[in-house]
């Protein structure tokens, strides 16, 4: 019989950590914001637990602020200067060099959103072995971009290899400690599900798309594992489609105050739905000796595309 993770997390508590981090953003002038980021983390992390044991999170918001300041730095002033200089040039130069930018700014998004998780990874352990995410943040990002650009020619059919090629990268590099996960989907899978989702979305007024998502979340549930534990999950399209609208009826209805208890009941939704087919022995997992990063996800942060 299958397991799943526990997960104790409430809405009212994180209401009240989401308060007070507004409080003392206002006061702090916005700075505060490294610090809040990381509380939250805190809060949600340490409600998971699997096999008794919970889950930490030991991320500083000082890690945060080095890692956005460096990225500030390193790439966001070099980046004006090459916006400058095409403006003051003008011209053919300044066309094709406004393109290489914004083609460039998609690039370090993808890097961004790698090394945040990478980081985000990292500082998060269970009975104290920490996750790591392996592989290149640039090598990830490359592999994104070849993608993308045939996903653009494409005119988007190629969506479910898009997807799939960044779980890929993602999942099977994702380790906690001495275990490797591994997932095994291919895009060709979700290609004609895809196409048939997009055929009926005018005449099922969208809700065709909640049936593919639904879709493609139990595809890659099934073909992902972890050691000696496989993950199942029977979730409905029902389901989902309930979960989609109350939460945004909760919000509209309270202006956006009840935004807590829609992170707290997307995690519930996925405490309860996905199982663990499988033991885990925690005392086979041995701690690697590998560098992690010394501060946070500066460039998903300076761009707005960081993780919780």
């Amino acid at each position: 019989m299958g397991r799943h993770l526990e997960f104790t997390g409430r809405g009212r508590a994180l209401f009240f950590i989401t308060v007070k981090n507004l409080l003392l953003k206002i006061l702090s002038l916005g700075v505060y914001q490294f610090w809040a980021k990381c509380r939250v983390r805190r809060y949600l992390i340490s409600n998971f637990s699997l096999q008794g044991s919970a889950f930490e999170y030991i991320g500083t918001g000082q890690e945060l602020l080095f890692g956005y300041l460096k990225a500030m730095a390193f790439v966001l002033f070099p980046l004006a200067l090459l916006y400058a200089l095409a403006a003051v040039v003008g011209g053919v130069f300044e066309a094709v060099l406004s393109f290489l930018l914004a083609v460039g700014l998609v690039y370090l998004s993808f890097v961004g959103r790698y090394a945040a998780l990478r980081y985000l990874l990292s500082r998060t352990r269970w009975r104290g072995i920490r996750f790591f995410l392996h592989g290149s943040p640039w090598r990830h990002a490359g592999a994104l971009l070849l993608q993308g650009a045939l996903f653009t020619l494409t005119l988007g059919i190629l969506y479910p290899f898009f997807r799939n090629t960044r779980l890929s990268l993602l999942l099977n590099n994702a380790a906690l400690g001495s275990g490797h996960f591994r997932y095994t989907g291919r895009g060709r899978d979700l290609l004609l599900p895809f196409l048939l989702t997009i055929l009926l979305l005018p005449v099922t007024l969208g809700i065709s798309w909640v049936w593919y998502h639904c879709r493609e979340y139990r595809y890659v549930t099934q073909h992902l594992s972890f050691e000696t534990i496989t993950f199942d999950t029977q979730i409905s399209t029902w389901t989902l489609l309930r979960y989609y609208v109350t939460n945004f009826l909760l919000l509209v209805v309270t202006l956006g105050i009840a935004y807590p208890w829609t992170v707290t009941r997307r995690l519930h939704l996925f405490q309860r739905h996905v199982v663990m087919i499988g033991e885990l022995d925690g005392d086979t997992l041995l701690q690697l000796n590998v560098s992690h990063p010394t501060t946070g996800e500066g460039i998903s942060e300076m761009m707005g595309s960081g993780w919780v």
